[in-house]
């Protein structure tokens, strides 16, 4: 149980960062009225919630669902956690169905069946969490 809690606290601790990266990126479109390429602004939106820890949110995530899923025990301390800090399965969720879709964007296509594979699961596992209660 102790993986766990230490998965939750590193899940609340990138959450928090990314929240507010995004938060920061909100209040500077806010402020910037720029005309610059809508494509390169995303791109380097991406990319700063990126550095500011949004793959290790997303991994973190995946072993939060894996556990979850596959031991009953794990899933219970799991939502414990999460109900502490007012957080939902529904919120990790939608953290790996956004993993799950961006898997998608990946043009190499001797990687396709693999990211298809992957793609399912993250959306499975998804799915599966949104439903705890």
């Amino acid at each position: 149980m102790e993986k766990v809690d230490r998965l939750a606290e590193l899940y609340f601790s990138y959450h928090q960062r990314v929240a507010q990266q995004a938060s920061q990126e909100e209040e500077e479109e806010d402020d910037d009225d720029d005309d610059d390429d809508p494509d390169a602004r995303e791109f380097a939106r991406h990319t700063r919630k990126l550095e500011s820890g949004l793959f290790a949110l997303r991994l973190v995530c995946a072993n939060l669902a894996h556990v979850a899923i596959f031991s009953p025990g794990c899933r219970a301390r799991l939502l414990e956690k999460l109900t502490q800090r007012s957080h939902t399965p529904a919120e990790l969720a939608a953290v790996l169905a956004d993993f799950a879709h961006d898997l998608g964007e990946t043009p190499t296509t001797e990687l396709e069946a693999q990211t298809q594979e992957k793609q399912l699961k993250l959306r499975t596992w998804a799915k599966t969490l949104a439903s705890l209660k």
